[in-house]
């Protein structure tokens, strides 16, 4: 039995996707501030 593996999913494309837009709520707005912190962090 041969197992034949493709790569579909290119890496680069998976970060310019957007999963998830926070609404205008306080809570998602704090949450979404936070997250931007840490991305500029790992650059």
């Amino acid at each position: 039995m041969t197992l034949k593996i493709t790569m579909w999913n290119n890496p680069d494309d998976l970060k310019k996707r957007k999963y998830y837009i926070p609404q205008e709520n306080k809570n998602e707005q704090t949450f979404k501030e936070y997250w931007d912190k840490i991305k500029k962090k790992k650059k």
